[in-house]
């Protein structure tokens, strides 16, 4: 083997700058030697982890490093086989590495045992890990939750699978089933409704909800929301200025009265845009139906820990989601009570005290608030 140069000083790359040789490569090169004339002492050797050599008249890149990795045991289904790269995470290496198996594991043995990973890179450098596998029995169904009773106006439509979230342990993607046969939209009732889940390896559950069909027609309460955004809103608002301009009207239109209301979306809109009185259910409804139908996304939210019910929205003008409650509040102005976030509905619990919880309500399963 010739050699071309060898530099002692440091050499600037685009791409890194470090302590190189540089040679001409004609024959391989053994240990540390590279030459008859030039053999790297130890502590050359431990600077320099990459040479860079010309080959074919071109400069090229050659790692001497080995790629490292930190390792995780892992747990697996049995019959379910996980890739090598399940058991590794922070990779260092110079360029990119390949992750498999020495031996392939024993995915039907259902006993801790010791796997070997191999990290290979684009030089040819390999490391070898150990690592514990576990294989157990899948017989965990999946989760069901989320909104499973609904509410339709009569003759009117259902979203069945709007709010309803399906987990399991295994399975990233289970199948949801949904049997609404039993339903008539166009009698008022309540009607059941069976939702059933399963994983791929057969694991079943099963979760029962409802529709409730209002004796309002949706034509009916659908005009006369479209009626009252037609007074309040334009094309040329934002939707934070529609949102507002619904939070005035309602806020303005109504008038607070405890009571023994009906729980149910279309009934409580039809008395806020009707008699214009009821507690804070009413008032969300009313609120919820008229940003629905302006086309602005909301989610109804209850209050949870607190002595006395408490509804209000979460709404999302464009910017993330955020706190609306147009019910009346002693504690609080309407300008508080708009669009306001996470942080701030903390601060109004505390303001408003007296063991309400005012403002505390299941996160889990709702949308993530602006905090």
């Amino acid at each position: 083997m010739k050699i071309i140069s060898k530099y002692k000083e440091t050499i600037s790359f685009s791409f890194v700058t470090a302590y190189f040789i540089v040679i001409l490569v004609l024959n391989s090169v053994i240990g540390n030697k590279i030459s008859d004339d030039l053999i790297l002492t130890e502590a050359e050797a431990a600077v320099a982890t990459t040479l860079y050599v010309v080959e074919d008249g071109a400069l090229q890149k050659h790692s001497v490093s080995t790629p490292s990795a930190k390792i995780k045991n892992v747990l697996a289904y049995i019959d379910k086989p996980v890739p090598a790269s399940r058991f590794v995470y922070d990779i260092v290496s110079e360029s990119e590495v390949i992750i498999s198996y020495k031996i392939f594991p024993d995915f039907t043995k259902l006993e801790p045992q010791t796997v070997y990973i191999v990290l290979a890179d684009a030089y040819g450098n390999k490391t070898e890990l150990t690592a514990i596998l576990t294989v157990v029995i899948d017989d965990e169904p999946p989760v069901i939750e989320g909104v499973l009773d609904k509410e339709a106006a009569l003759n009117g439509t259902v979203s069945y699978r709007s709010g309803v979230t399906v987990t399991d342990n295994y399975d990233p993607n289970p199948k949801l089933t949904i049997d609404s046969s039993g339903v008539n939209l166009k009698k008022p009732g309540t009607y059941p409704v069976v939702y059933t889940a399963e994983d791929e390896n057969g694991n079943i559950s099963q979760k029962i909800g409802s529709v409730y069909v209002s004796e309002i027609e949706a034509s009916v309460i659908e005009g006369m929301a479209d009626a009252i955004l037609s007074q309040i809103i334009d094309d040329k608002m934002t939707e934070r200025e529609k949102a507002w301009a619904i939070f005035r009207w309602v806020t303005i239109k109504m008038s607070y009265s405890a009571g023994n209301y009906p729980r149910h979306l279309i009934l409580g809109a039809h008395a806020c845009f009707s008699k214009g009185v009821g507690d804070c259910y009413v008032f969300m409804a009313g609120s919820r139906v008229l940003l629905m139908r302006a086309g602005i996304p909301t989610f109804e939210v209850k209050r949870i820990n607190g002595y006395a019910e408490h509804y209000w929205l979460l709404v999302d003008t464009g910017d993330g989601w955020r706190h609306y409650d147009t019910c009346f509040n002693a504690k609080l102005t309407e300008k508080e009570r708009f669009m306001f976030t996470e942080s701030m509905a903390e601060e109004y619990t505390i303001r408003i005290g007296g063991g309400r919880e005012f403002y505390r309500y299941d996160k889990s399963s709702a949308p993530k608030v602006v905090d």
